[in-house]
């Protein structure tokens, strides 16, 4: 047996009542982890499987909507870069940075982009940060700071947020988190 999956079910055994929280990387993975705990044997678990953004969404969620924002769907992403990148690179842009004009220029940049542009999100990185670091060229620089002001920018007039906006508050607020010690 999986040592993680042996140490559960020793603990729904102990604790068949209490409520055991298990961050997974997907519900998925969370009900093939309950149904390999129910085929071995465990016949009570009390698990409640979940993903860190859907804990961190009914931790936030609240305060979000408070400020008139809902957080917007993953796919959305790569149309938002696409549609930022046409406004700051494209045909009718009257000056653009030469980085944004490449990647223009791809046409379907916008998925890659759009993960580069949500890690460095994720990691806190705000376009003024992106402009001083040191190690990357200018040119690229200055055309990814564009391009996240934009996307700030767009998400803001849409009354949207992205996953590092949902963690964010999360961590601020932890006022209505499920998990408890």
């Amino acid at each position: 047996m999986d040592p993680f999956i042996a140490q559960l079910a020793a603990l729904c055994r102990a604790e068949p009542m209490r409520a055991k929280w298990v961050l997974v990387p997907s519900h998925a993975m969370g009900r093939m982890i309950g149904e390999r705990l129910v085929r071995e044997g465990t016949n009570w678990v009390n698990l409640r499987c979940t993903t860190p953004y859907a804990l961190a969404l009914r931790m936030a969620g609240p305060a979000l909507a408070s400020r008139g924002l809902s957080p917007m769907h993953p796919s959305r992403g790569p149309v938002i870069v696409d549609e930022c990148l046409a406004t700051l690179a494209g045909p009718d842009a009257v000056t653009a940075e030469p980085y944004l004009r490449t990647l223009y220029a791809l046409g379907s940049a916008g998925a890659s982009v759009w993960r580069t542009l949500a890690e460095l999100r994720m990691a806190g990185i705000e376009a003024h940060a992106l402009e001083e670091a040191e190690g990357i060229p200018l040119e690229k620089r200055r055309g990814l700071a564009a391009l996240l002001r934009a996307v700030d920018d767009w998400l803001r007039a849409a009354g949207e947020c992205d996953q590092a906006t949902v963690f964010t508050e999360a961590l601020t607020g932890r006022v209505a988190c499920p998990v408890q010690a």
